[in-house]
């Protein structure tokens, strides 16, 4: 099944990279990020481990290596507040002729970490896709791994874009901040799955959700459960699908939630064998809310940006605009209420860019052109 794989224990990164891996980035340069890899800015950076981490390392099974967990990426939650810290890595993973793409990383967290670490993928550096709303969730101040498992999207594709991402709240310095960890972080392919997932989506059908996924082959799978979350952390079963058993035919499935939450909604599907093992799909989104419908204007600009909007904000909105290699080159926030915002882009250099807005826990992402 094209699957996340939530689990600590669940194949070892090294492993991985062994076996099936064709893109591995073990970031053992202090010194710098690896080709086709950008951070937003100095909060992200290739660090070594202190002496009381290094050894402790994170293989997740006696037969598998450990991983390096000595020189690593970290995150770090410090000001300048209201800005969106973000690292990117293009034009360096292809998967032209891949199928069943899988990404992990090995990762580690301060206790004091709180910051939600977006994780995505994209085909353009524009149009980015969810893979994970924070794959810091479950992370400790040991070395563990994570895996996931992407859609068929993501197959045959000359350049393979992820970005990591967290929005910086907080007012301490970089002294001493918290902070997230990533390391080796390895790209596999053309995994034999027990069940081959062709597609997961999720549509608004009213006031319901409809939920329709498919298979192409199954092995042994008992059931589908059907997992809801509304912070895409804490996940609830909300109903069950007996699964066809071991079958090399097409299967479809459906299932309607009546109730769904005001707000963002976050689905997944959590398929179980008939031995209990279990592996998890990636997470579609619905919004029970009408999302705010921006205009920009002039596109393409040459010294202001201007953005409007309908309903005044109750809460200040926060602004980044990215480059087209998907950097931060410029962010800030408008103080609440508002309906429109002027942003300076004289300083920008001709191109394309993409403005993401955050406002009340909803982006909304619109490109525009730089004379």
């Amino acid at each position: 099944m094209r699957k996340l794989w939530l689990l600590v224990i669940a194949l070892s990164i090294n492993y991985l990279a062994v076996a099936q891996s064709f893109y591995y980035a073990t970031f053992n340069n202090s010194s710098a990020l690896p080709v086709g890899w950008t951070a937003s800015d100095s909060r992200v950076s290739v660090v070594l481990n202190s002496p009381a981490v290094q050894s402790c390392c994170y293989s997740s099974s006696p037969t598998s290596q450990e991983a390096s967990a000595f020189e690593n990426v970290i995150f770090q939650h410090c000001v300048p507040t209201a800005t969106t810290v973000s690292l990117t890595v293009a034009n360096v993973i292809s998967t032209v002729g891949r199928t069943n793409i899988r990404v992990g990383f090995g990762r580690r967290a301060t206790n004091a970490w709180n910051r939600e670490m977006a994780f995505e993928w994209s085909d353009d550096g524009t149009n980015w896709n969810l893979i994970d709303s924070d794959v810091s969730a479950g992370a400790s101040t040991s070395w563990g791994s994570v895996y996931y498992d992407l859609p068929a999207a993501a197959d045959n594709l000359p350049n393979l874009r992820f970005r990591l991402s967290f929005l910086a709240e907080t007012t301490d310095n970089c002294t001493a901040p918290p902070n997230f960890r990533i390391d080796d972080f390895t790209v596999g392919a053309d995994f034999s799955l027990p069940v081959e997932l062709i597609h997961f989506n999720a549509r608004r059908s009213g006031k319901e959700v409809q939920l329709d996924w498919a298979t192409a082959a199954e092995i042994n799978n008992d059931y589908f459960a059907v997992e809801h979350s509304i912070d895409g952390k804490t996940f609830r079963t909300i109903g069950q699908i007996p699964g066809a058993g071991t079958s090399q035919s097409t299967n479809q499935y459906t299932f309607l939630h009546r109730e769904p939450a005001p707000g963002i909604n976050y689905y997944r599907l959590r398929q179980v064998d008939l031995d209990g093992s279990k592996n998890y799909s990636i997470l579609r989104t619905i919004v029970f809310e009408d999302r705010p419908t921006y205009h920009l204007f002039p596109s393409p600009v040459e010294q202001d940006l201007n953005v409007t909007w309908q309903q005044e904000t109750e809460n200040d909105l926060h602004w980044a605009i990215y480059n087209g290699w998907g950097g931060l080159v410029s962010s800030g926030r408008s103080l609440a209420p508002a309906t429109s915002l002027s942003i300076p882009v004289d300083n920008l250099a001709s191109g394309k860019y993409v403005l993401q807005i955050l406002r009340e826990q909803q982006f909304s992402t619109l490109p525009f052109l730089k004379l």
